[in-house]
């Protein structure tokens, strides 16, 4: 959550003329155009804290400052002082606001910004561990920049960099200390001093995820990173009932014989009444920020895009929430990809993994439904993966009305209330590019159309890989096209 501002990279002789008179007391008799910023709402980043301040004017500078907290630098007192007078909202909740003890944001020195890069050392090595597994423990607190292991005389140490300090933080509190199995695999965590972790080549040691993104549909490697050792190998055959940790933030809730020497959950799933893709940890991601008028068969339609949606519950306690269950993790891992912070239906919707394995269905039909059976799953033909894109405003459509044209075309989303920016359609075929204004609008039309009834057929909606119909028609040339603009 670094800045871009160009005003970040200054001079030394700047550098050293500006902290001089530095720190100074926060209170409104010394007031400073940089705010302290606490008691953000976790899931929240500098981005949706720019976005908040923007409102009020210019924002310089915004930094992590620690759990749920940021510094903000504004252009002027005055904007500044303006923020203190009213009560700042992010995502619905009220934020606590005050001036800072800095003049600028370039006074703040390293060690005022938590690390997001970790340490691990994970010694009594009694079970394999492999960039699979080690990945999916991980990513129960974040999202997995980098990481990189190493095998020492004795134990296995890792780099890891995670998305943020807030997750860094979340990782040591949860793993310090604490054995991955039953008497095996202990784990100790601390903060590195690296301010990134470098991956030098990628193999089953290593994997940069911001250079080589997770692909739908990737698997991961399952190669052991680390030999087991001869005393606990025989422990591990003496004892094959032996159960993952259960000790922290509901991790093993399943308990008993559901899992068999599964760190945290993570590997095969037993035992369940389901099958083994259905049901095992990573699969189930919770939705945050979502409105009354958003309904479940709508979640569906839009979670559907990036993997087969199993079950979703809407939290009791938090109708705001809801859960979701995939088919695998790696189809979890691809709506969080694409789907965290897209605004649809008029809130910009949180995406994160959940603590949960599986969505157990409640008594109360209307706050829980099961798709596990539905007839509409995109992703029943492996060649599907290849045709996943990022939320786009041109949607892509197929298998539609015999002989379709663009007007035709935009009388279907006339009929949902929108009025589209272009249809380009292919002579001869049952397809078209569709433009809509934005995201969020093309999302709603998506929604609203998928699996339509339309001369016979079932209509099919995705997005596209294209950002504009122009950008298709001059990648397709030679192909019989027309378009028409709305006026």
């Amino acid at each position: 959550m670094s800045s871009e501002d160009p005003n970040w990279k200054r001079t030394a002789a700047e550098a050293s003329v500006s902290t001089t008179a530095a720190k100074r007391p926060h209170t409104d008799d010394n007031p400073s155009p940089v705010l302290l910023i606490t008691n953000i709402p976790i899931g929240y980043t500098n981005t949706d804290v720019t976005q908040a301040l923007s409102a009020f004017g210019g924002v310089v500078n915004v930094r992590t400052a620690g759990t749920q907290k940021v510094l903000a630098e504004m252009q002027s007192i005055d904007i500044a002082r303006s923020i203190l007078s009213t009560n700042l909202n992010i995502g619905g909740h009220t934020v606590n606001t005050r001036f800072s003890q800095y003049k600028k944001l370039l006074d703040v020195t390293p060690n005022d910004v938590p690390p997001s890069c970790l340490i691990v050392r994970v010694t009594n090595l009694g079970h394999p561990l492999s960039l699979s597994i080690l990945h999916q423990l991980f990513s129960r607190f974040g999202r997995v920049m980098r990481i990189v292991c190493f095998m020492k005389q004795n134990f296995l140490q890792i780099l890891v960099q995670m998305d943020s300090p807030k997750s860094a933080a979340d990782v040591k509190t949860s793993l310090h200390n604490v054995d991955l199995y039953t008497n095996s695999c202990h784990a100790e965590v601390e903060f590195s001093k690296l301010t990134e972790v470098t991956v030098r080549q990628a193999n089953f040691r290593a994997r940069d995820f911001i250079a080589s993104p997770l692909q739908p549909g990737e698997q991961l490697s399952t190669q052991a990173i680390n030999p087991i050792q001869p005393t606990q190998q025989f422990q591990q055959q003496q004892q094959p009932q032996q159960q993952m940790y259960s000790g922290q933030q509901g991790y093993g809730m399943m308990g008993g014989n559901h899992f068999q020497a599964n760190p945290f959950g993570m590997g095969s799933y037993q035992q369940s009444g389901m099958s083994s893709s259905m049901g095992q940890p990573g699969c189930v991601v919770r939705v945050q920020n979502l409105t009354p008028e958003i309904q479940l068969d709508q979640l569906f339609m839009l979670f559907g895009v990036y993997g087969d949606v199993m079950r979703i519950k809407q939290v009791h306690k938090d109708p705001s929430q809801a859960l979701i269950q995939f088919a695998s993790p790696q189809q979890a891992n691809s709506a969080i990809s694409f789907l965290n912070n897209i605004r649809f239906l008029g809130c910009q919707l949180r995406v994160s993994h959940s603590k949960f394995p599986m969505v157990h269905l409640a008594q109360d039909t209307g706050a829980t439904k099961d798709y596990s059976k539905s007839k509409i799953h995109r992703y029943k033909n492996p060649e599907t993966l290849k045709h996943i894109h990022p939320p786009s405003k041109v949607l892509y459509l197929h298998r539609l009305h015999p002989n379709p044209s663009a007007e035709s075309v935009a009388a279907l989303f006339r009929e949902i209330g929108v009025e589209p920016e272009g249809v380009m359609m292919f002579e001869g075929k049952r397809m078209a590019f569709v433009q809509l204004k934005d995201v969020e609008q093309a999302a709603f039309c998506l929604v609203g159309l998928h699996n339509k009834l339309d001369g016979g057929s079932y209509l099919r909606v995705s997005f596209s890989r294209h950002n504009s119909i122009n950008d298709d028609n001059n990648n397709n040339r030679n192909s019989s096209t027309s378009t028409t603009n709305a006026a």
